[in-house]
């Protein structure tokens, strides 16, 4: 029995020799494969270790000799650079107007005016008697100091419209103007018959509310805004009539040209410098918002554009004034009243544009030389004969 037990314990220990034999192979490679040498080997893994991947990559062939590679002299791809960022450019200042300042010219001279041009403007101004009134914080205003005003319209060489409800104011101009009866046109009119002149009970009524704001004259005489609105009802007759046939039209107040009276030289009124003549030309006093409510501007008695001049042709002037009639209604509904700046701001703001009409836009032309800024459109259009 011992002996069969050792006769199969040999062949047990030869069948196991046999085994490991035939096994060595694949031994040796896990081992080496897992060992400390290998895994510094990127070449040994690619080639054993891992799976080939379903990407197709080229194959490069390198050239047998290898040169040392040289810094490229270059200059490198600007599309590869990290561009600058765009530095924004400064928004332009407006000009800074100059200083506004009353008693001085705000021209730097008087123009000549070039006597190959047609005299194509007509000049409309009005005085109605008021009487005597204050103006302002002190100062009294009345017939003789308008007239004394005047007397700078003797020289006006341009096609001339004058109104008056005063028959004595009528003579003075009839003097004045002797010897230009030809170019000259002079209305003694009722008040009545003027339609601004219509509205001035409604607008007592409306000075007469507790409360209200007193700016003399603007919002203590109703006659006084009665007649700043009735500078619109006779242009407005003169482009109908259109007594010397001209194109263009221009209101001047009667005291517009005060600073000039001793100057003594024939003038006439040109078109302004660069007009549209889709527009109207009015001359702006202050920068303001247009972002303000129509109350704020008639009881604070604020002003944009000065209302002793404005122009136009007798093709826009019409539709412009219709417009300023409507709006002085629309206003005076809302119990507001005051003079025809406050009128034109109001119906310029944001907020009154789907209230009121305003077709015909207006050219603002501002002072570019030190002076009283409310009188410079007159004076850029200000042409003297000699």
């Amino acid at each position: 029995m011992t002996q069969y037990r050792r006769y199969f314990l040999g062949i047990a220990v030869a069948c196991v020799f046999v085994c490991l034999f035939l096994l060595y192979p694949f031994t040796y490679n896990a081992i080496t494969s897992v060992s400390p040498s290998a895994s510094t080997s990127t070449h040994q893994i690619t080639k054993k270790g891992v799976p080939k991947a379903n990407v197709d990559i080229p194959t490069q062939h390198p050239s047998t000799t290898r040169q040392p590679t040289k810094p490229s002299s270059a200059k490198p791809d600007a599309t590869l650079t990290t561009p600058k960022p765009t530095v924004p450019k400064p928004v332009p200042k407006p000009p800074k107007r100059p200083p506004c300042y009353g008693g001085k010219i705000p021209k730097d001279k008087f123009e000549l005016y070039n006597k190959s041009q047609p005299l194509e403007v007509t000049v409309v101004t009005a005085y109605f008697n008021l009487g005597r009134f204050l103006k302002g914080s002190g100062n009294f205003f009345d017939t003789n100091l308008y007239m004394k005003w005047a007397n700078v319209y003797q020289y006006i060489r341009s096609p001339f419209v004058f109104y008056t409800d005063s028959p004595d104011t009528a003579e003075t101009f009839r003097k004045m103007r002797a010897g230009y009866e030809n170019i000259t046109k002079i209305l003694l009119v009722d008040r009545k018959s003027v339609w601004a002149f219509n509205y001035v009970e409604r607008i007592k009524a409306i000075y007469s509310i507790p409360g209200y704001p007193k700016h003399h004259p603007n919002t203590v005489v109703p006659e006084y805004s009665c007649a700043q609105h009735a500078k619109y009802a006779t242009v407005e007759e003169t482009v109908e009539k259109n007594y010397f046939n001209t194109t263009y039209f221009a209101w001047i107040d009667l005291g517009y040209f005060r600073y000039i009276v001793g100057r003594k030289k024939e003038f006439v009124i040109v078109k302004p410098k660069d007009f549209n003549e889709s527009r109207i030309a009015m001359n702006k006093v202050y920068d303001v918002s247009m972002d303000v409510k129509p109350e704020n501007i008639f009881k604070g008695n604020r002003v944009w554009l000065g209302g002793g001049m404005f122009f136009g042709s007798k093709y826009t002037l019409p539709t412009f004034i219709a417009d300023y009639r409507h709006a002085v209604e629309h206003y005076l509904n809302m119990s507001l009243s005051s003079t025809d700046q406050q009128v034109i701001y109001s119906m310029n703001t944001v907020n009154e544009k789907p209230y009121v009409r305003r077709r015909v836009p207006i050219q603002q032309y501002s002072a570019n030389a030190a002076g009283d800024c409310w009188f410079y459109l007159g004076f850029s259009c200000y042409r003297e004969l000699s």
